[in-house]
């Protein structure tokens, strides 16, 4: 009798012991590597998260708010939100959203995976760089409105574009920085700089980087380290007219 006890507590014994190991947490985390990872589950569950899915985009503004909340600001064009601590936009055509633009603001947690099409987490907690974007991303397309004499109209940017394609409904994924934080602005200065070299000024002037590619090795490496501000998902995210 004794001896069958014993036999019948050993695989018990291991039972119990292989439910108390630790999940595996170990998913990558863009952005402050210092904070805790949050498990997988809580990335994807997240209110956010859910919105950033290929299906949000042709998606009815209505049907996105069950998960986006009350808008704190509207245009004809535009509704804005506040989700998990995320400033979130989307634009609009009529009522359908196009895209969504979400700003990495300090304490802003969300799961990138959805709009890559990744079947594993892609953690974002706060910014992160154009090279970790990329490292996730894919091979982005260098794009700004304007580089050089720029004027003071409005704040250039540069938009790392990942360009859509069949299987995500051609939605573009972007990672985008405004210049007026000092290494963006040093890296514009710099891209315009060592453009006109290769490519001669009316190559910058004329913004033709925008239409050809052949010369993105230059901004891929000014802006690797500079920190992204903004994601943006739809399609298209690029409004220069390459016809």
């Amino acid at each position: 009798m004794e001896r069958a006890l014993r036999i019948w507590m050993f695989p018990a014994m291991l039972l119990l012991v292989a439910c108390n190991r630790s999940p595996d947490t170990s998913a990558k985390t863009l952005g402050n590597t210092s904070a805790p990872v949050p498990a997988p589950m809580a990335q994807s569950t997240s209110r956010l998260s859910k919105l950033l899915r290929l299906e949000s985009i042709g998606s009815t503004k209505e049907f996105l708010e069950r998960n986006a909340g009350q808008s704190i600001a509207e245009t004809e064009t535009e509704s804005k939100y506040m989700v998990d601590g995320c400033p979130v936009a989307f634009a609009l055509n009529g009522k359908t959203v196009t895209s969504i633009d979400v700003t990495l603001a300090k304490g802003c947690h969300f799961d990138m995976a959805g709009i890559l099409g990744q079947p594993s987490p892609v953690p974002v907690d706060g910014s992160f760089t154009f090279a970790e974007f990329e490292k996730v991303a894919g091979e982005a397309q260098y794009h700004s409105p304007c580089i050089d004499m720029c004027g003071n109209a409005s704040d250039p940017y540069v938009d790392a574009i990942v360009p859509g394609f069949h299987a995500n409904g051609f939605n573009d994924v972007v990672a985008r920085a405004v210049f007026v934080e000092d290494d963006a602005v040093d890296a514009s200065l710099h891209w315009a700089e060592q453009l006109k070299a290769v490519a001669g000024e009316d190559f910058v002037a004329d913004t033709k980087f925008n239409c050809d590619a052949s010369h993105d090795d230059i901004p891929r490496r000014l802006f690797s380290k500079v920190k992204v501000q903004e994601i943006i998902f739809g399609t298209p995210a690029s409004d220069q007219n390459c016809q």
